[in-house]
């Protein structure tokens, strides 16, 4: 019998912004974004299905 196991391991960075992302956004001027914006705070945690941990 085989057996395929699968997965990803990757790193969320979680930011906590204050504001809403629609404020930022420019009717008209949608077809081009660029945003650049202060974050309150900044957590990593560890993501992914593969190298999950209790």
């Amino acid at each position: 019998m085989r057996i395929t196991v699968t997965g990803s391991i990757a790193t969320d960075h979680l930011m906590s912004f204050p504001g809403r992302f629609r404020d930022l956004l420019l009717p008209g001027q949608l077809d081009h974004v660029s945003l650049s914006f202060l974050t309150d705070g900044l957590e990593i945690r560890q993501g992914g299905v593969a190298g999950w941990r209790p």
